[in-house]
């Protein structure tokens, strides 16, 4: 049921200024990010292993974290693929994944904001538009960028 409220997402931060003046480099990022998410999915097993590597913990620390199948971990995280992003974001058509509707994404950072304020990590209400920005995702959506993946 968590999942359904959308609070729970990844997000990408970049500063404005490097996207305004640096847009390719931007997409390219943000490309890259999700062509990361491919290969996990893809070789799971060495993924997992080389970010446990790296972290300097034991791959099953790492699993019990991220899972084990390219995709999700039960009670725990669902990875977005780009298309499920994209719907997420409003810029691609069609709905994304636990019955969110396409362009959600503000009313899920509107709801993060009243739990933050529920627990005093904030004290004042921001407008969600003010703190997003899908045009990146809209640009790759428009150069014919896709990517869907389920569970392996």
């Amino acid at each position: 049921d968590m999942l359904k409220t959308g609070i729970f997402m990844d997000s990408m931060f970049m500063n404005k200024t490097f996207i305004a003046e640096r847009r390719p480099a931007a997409l390219a990022v943000l490309k890259a990010e999700w062509e990361a998410r491919g290969y996990w999915h893809d070789h799971v097993e060495e993924t997992n292993q080389l970010m446990a590597d790296y972290l300097q913990w034991p791959v099953t620390d790492l699993a019990s974290v991220i899972g084990t199948n390219g995709k999700s971990l039960d009670g725990g995280i669902y990875m977005f693929d780009f298309d499920e992003a994209a719907r997420t974001c409003g810029v691609l058509e069609g709905e994304p994944p636990f019955g969110l509707p396409n362009g959600s994404m503000a009313g899920s950072i509107a709801l993060t904001n009243d739990w933050w304020i529920k627990l005093g990590l904030m004290t004042n209400k921001i407008d969600p538009a003010a703190g997003m920005d899908c045009s990146l995702l809209g640009d790759l959506v428009a150069s014919g960028y896709r990517q869907s993946f389920t569970a392996n």
